[in-house]
């Protein structure tokens, strides 16, 4: 029996399209250089082929049959019935990948006119992929990938992204404070820099040296992430120390401006329209951008809120519109078969929720229907329980609980006009200050391997009209800019030990908070009032003395908060479960008492 060849051996299969530039053999070329072309066996081709900064990946939301119709091989492409708009992607392509383009002083690839032979002795010579889309617009692209999942890259090639604690924070303070906003877009962001070394390519039997870097390679991300940041420094903006991608200029105390970044996307508030359009010719010195007044920022979409009592303009509610859309689409093509339900989770599956008593579901199928719904959990923290303890059944799933995400399912439909709603205050202003709240429940062993479950909360509210006894007056009706509800990570001996856990995650999110926004020109000048509904928690955290041995197990967390209560960072208050709005995240909740903390969390 001869042996099976490995991912190096000279023995590799065709790739599925045979004058694919990507699908390149080794018998294809010359016998002198089969040995440093990098090849990728046909197994590999589908999940990594377009490297890290690319994935091929089919949306969860959307068939199989759609996603490979608005992204077709190239081999389908050319010989399909849109062949003359898809070979016109191609030369649009070839043109910017050989032309110089703005901001460029050579072209991105460089034509060796001796061919192969212009390559180093022992140089590899990538392959490059066309990558085909047709996007939402209608444009066909197609775009040029370096197979750069071949390269041995020992360097980092890390390159940061936004946290969704900042970009909920800023959308929150400059709602709160009534900056205005715009959304920019870098086009060809991952071909702005240049490589800092040799890569050769090959496409169509051609020969080409990078002048710039290109999509598919694995520093491509880190690369242009320097650049972008180097420039923007240039420029006198500001990087926070607890966000990379988060900067800020400050040119007095009534103006500045705000910007976080994920990978080529930007969002930009400001107290003016005039350091918006600085920033933005600022950006155009180097880049080509797009900017645009839609309120869509990764996947979120923000818009202005109107209902009976509040005044237009006052309040803006956060949704994700498409991604809803698209689990309806291909979950409830046909509508709703049931009515309309009362809760997110259904009591009975509550209370048998470890009970095997039907039958294994289809497993992708499931995990499909799971990861779209988690999508949505920033904009509809109501669900977050819900999808924190169905998630749990992702390995060995039962119909019941597909079941579950189907009830869910409906739930959102019934609900999908509701979205977390953010209020501006009524002294909205560039000096205005603002205060940061947070609240932390915990629902002690409620899952069957003992573990307790935590859930934590912030808003912000005006800083000359918050009052820690009476936290929910009509002044302050709006909903929390950020919600997290997960398992404990360790088994919590007793209730208090889960409450204090809680308050402790609760705590470290407000000290990072308290930092962003020092940094924002809005620094904290109270303790950070952190609610909780548990009175040994908000004891031990304050006034410990040390005479109760039980909980000496606890000691380097108490003493933590110990710490941050004394040095006036943090402020322990009570408040009693019936409104604690977090509860929700923590437990199965039913009825008004329900829809009471929903409609506080969601600022309804």
């Amino acid at each position: 029996m001869s042996e099976k060849p490995g991912p190096n051996s000279l023995d590799i299969p065709k790739f599925d399209d045979v004058h694919d530039p990507c699908d390149i053999m080794e018998m294809d070329l010359p016998r002198q250089q089969r040995s440093t072309v990098g090849i990728r066996p046909r197994r590999y081709v589908n999940d990594c082929a377009v490297g890290n900064h690319l994935p091929l990946l089919v949306n969860a939301c959307t068939s199989h049959e759609e996603f490979m119709r608005q992204n077709p091989k190239w081999s389908k492409a050319r010989n399909g019935p849109d062949r003359d708009k898809w070979i016109q992607a191609d030369r649009n392509e070839r043109e910017q990948q050989t032309n110089t383009q703005p901001f460029k002083d050579t072209p991105h690839m460089q034509e060796l006119l001796g061919g192969v032979s212009d390559i180093p002795l022992g140089q590899i010579c990538f392959p490059l992929k066309r990558v085909c889309k047709i996007k939402h617009d209608g444009k066909y692209k197609i775009r040029w990938v370096v197979l750069g999942n071949l390269e041995k890259v020992e360097e980092n090639c890390y390159a940061p992204t936004a946290n969704k604690k900042v970009v909920w924070l800023v959308f929150a303070l400059s709602v709160m404070t009534g900056m205005k906003m715009r959304y920019f877009d870098i086009k060809g962001a991952f071909m702005a820099e240049k490589p800092n070394r040799d890569i050769y390519v090959t496409i169509d039997s051609k020969y080409y040296k990078l002048k710039y870097s290109l999509y598919g390679l694995k520093d491509a991300a880190k690369l242009f992430n320097e650049g972008l940041v180097n420039h923007l420094k240039a420029g006198g903006y500001c990087q926070s120390k607890w966000d990379q991608c988060l900067f800020y200029k400050r040119e007095s105390k009534g103006s500045y401006i705000y910007l976080v970044f994920h990978v080529d996307d930007f969002i930009g508030n400001s107290t003016s329209d005039q350091l918006l359009d600085e920033f933005q010719l600022h950006m155009e010195s180097k880049y080509e951008i797009t900017s645009n007044d839609d309120g869509m920022f990764l996947g979120v979409q923000m818009e202005r809120y109107v209902d009976e009592v509040s005044l237009p303009q006052a309040k803006y509610i956060f949704r994700k519109p498409h991604q809803m859309q698209n689990i309806f689409d291909k979950y409830l093509a046909s509508g709703p078969v049931i009515s309309a339900p009362k809760d997110p989770m259904r009591e009975s599956y509550s209370k048998l929720f470890d009970t095997e008593d039907s039958s294994p579901c289809e497993v992708t199928e499931f995990r499909s229907m799971l990861g779209a719904i988690m999508q949505l959990t920033d904009c509809r923290p109501d669900i977050c329980f819900s999808i924190s303890k169905i998630s749990q059944r992702q390995c060995t799933p039962r119909v019941k609980d597909r079941d579950a995400l189907m009830h869910l399912i409906h739930y959102l439909w019934y609900t999908r006009d509701k979205g977390v709603i953010l209020s501006r205050s009524d002294s909205a202003s560039g000096e205005m200050l603002v205060r940061l709240r947070g609240y932390a429940d915990c629902s002690y062993a409620c899952h069957a391997n003992g573990k307790s479950h935590y859930s934590i909360g912030f808003d912000l509210v005006d800083e000359e009209t918050h009052t820690d006894a009476d936290p929910f007056t009509s002044e302050h009706k709006t909903g929390l800019f950020y919600m997290k509800s997960f398992m404990a990570p360790n088994v919590d001996l007793s209730s208090c030990q889960g409450e204090t856990c809680a308050v402790v995650e609760l705590a470290k999110d407000a000290i990072f908070y308290r930092g962003v926004l020092e940094e924002l020109n809005q620094r904290q000048t109270s303790p950070t009032p952190l609610y909780g509904d548990n009175d040994s928690a908000r004891a031990l955290g304050t006034k410990y003395d040390g005479s109760h041995k039980r909980v000496r197990y606890m000691l380097p967390k108490i003493n933590w908060l110990m710490e941050k209560t004394k040095s006036e960072a943090i402020v322990l208050l009570r408040m009693s479960t019936e409104v604690l709005p977090v509860d929700i995240g923590t437990k199965n909740g039913r009825g008004s008492e329900f829809y009471k903390k929903r409609d506080r969390v969601l600022g309804s």
